[in-house]
């Protein structure tokens, strides 16, 4: 949590880089800092505070390194998760994610 208005936090580059990957190709998916700042109205706080976005998984009995994406972030986003297959017999192989920014009209 920062103490001031998100739109007073300086820019220290805490972009958000996603990789997410399959058995053939990577992908990248960056969501800048400015997109990951929540005012403290969002929570039921003063708009005088700032929080991110994201949250670390500190849990032992989890891989190290992951983080929570939730709703608040997302809901700028198209999120598609798809877990379908041609085949019948597909394993979880085929589990897929799409990622993309609402455009602004």
């Amino acid at each position: 949590m920062f103490n001031a208005k998100c739109s007073e936090v300086p820019n220290v580059g805490l972009d958000l880089k996603i990789n997410l990957f399959d058995n053939n190709q990577d992908w990248y998916f960056e969501i800048d800092q400015a997109d990951l700042m929540i005012s403290g109205e969002a929570f039921g706080d003063s708009s005088e505070k700032c929080y991110l976005a994201v949250m670390n998984n500190n849990l032992k009995s989890e891989e190290k390194n992951s983080w929570y994406i939730g709703n608040i972030l997302l809901q700028d986003y198209y999120v598609v998760f798809d877990a379908s297959s041609r085949d019948a017999n597909a394993t979880h192989d085929n589990l897929r994610i799409g990622l993309g920014k609402i455009a602004d009209y």
